[in-house]
């Protein structure tokens, strides 16, 4: 397994924000977490991640290719989250670093994590920005003067850049227009399979979420309330939660649809 989270909880200043999550994420697998906005999703992201606030408290286990992260210290959560794991946030413009150019964010996890000559990281700078279809001039450019989609695909060439064998996406597609979400989500999901890696995607848009992932677990209130195959929790939604973001999904699509005619 790539990742297995068994019994994680979070509290922050006395308020418990995530409850006894457990999932898994096999080789190669494309998993889901589902919620509306609050509803602890998020936040299971940046345990995994090693992201939490310094007051948080976190109890349970969390393994990635079977070496426990929970308690292993920031030091080296940094160098795991640079080289075997790679995050991709939901808005670009706030996690992209707005004084380095293009090539020199795609190239910093190299710098950081790979002992590369400058003609090395430049080579594969220059392959995964073909890799995410961004054309060679953009290298120069910085992310204020990029679209919201050409900033999404610079963030995913980033996360990618070090072959990282776990993509942890959150939200990537919510501050996107709709057509450029699609192009966005079947980059990713192209780019992962490609190179092997298991992804674990959040979002609250199970239309979104319908694309991606085989398997998903819904989150309400820091806990999950069900779990299993995305297509039968789409179409055979049991608790009220779930049938509202299928609902929520539905008609989102309707009005796209319509609004496209």
């Amino acid at each position: 397994m790539s990742l297995v989270v068994e019994g994680l909880s979070v509290e922050i200043s006395g308020r418990q924000i995530v409850r006894n999550v457990s999932f898994q994420v096999a080789d190669g697998e494309r998993v889901g977490l589902i919620g509306s906005s609050g509803s602890g999703k998020s936040m299971i992201t940046k345990a995994i991640l090693g992201l939490l606030p310094e007051q948080a408290t976190v109890n349970g286990s969390i393994r990635l290719f079977g070496e426990e992260l929970v308690g292993i210290g920031e030091e080296k959560m940094a160098d795991l989250r640079g080289s075997y794991m790679g995050a991709i946030f939901q808005n670009p413009s706030d996690s992209l670093n707005p004084v380095l150019t293009v090539a020199q964010q795609v190239s910093l996890p190299l710098r950081l994590h790979y002992r590369l000559s400058k003609g090395q990281r430049q080579q594969r700078v220059e392959s995964m920005l073909d890799e995410v279809g961004l054309d060679g001039h953009v290298a120069g450019k910085y992310p204020s003067q990029l679209s919201g989609g050409q900033q999404q695909r610079v963030a995913i060439a980033t996360a990618l850049v070090t072959s990282p064998k776990v993509i942890i996406a959150d939200e990537p597609t919510t501050a996107l227009d709709a057509i450029t979400q699609r192009s966005i989500i079947d980059l990713l999901t192209c780019l992962v399979d490609r190179s092997g890696a298991s992804l674990l995607f959040v979002t609250h848009d199970f239309a979104v979420l319908s694309r991606v992932c085989q398997r998903s677990y819904v989150i309400d209130h820091g806990d999950v309330i069900e779990g299993g195959n995305t297509q039968v929790l789409l179409q055979q939604p049991q608790e009220s939660v779930t049938k509202e973001l299928v609902k929520a999904a539905r008609t989102l699509t309707l009005h796209v649809s319509n609004h496209g005619q």
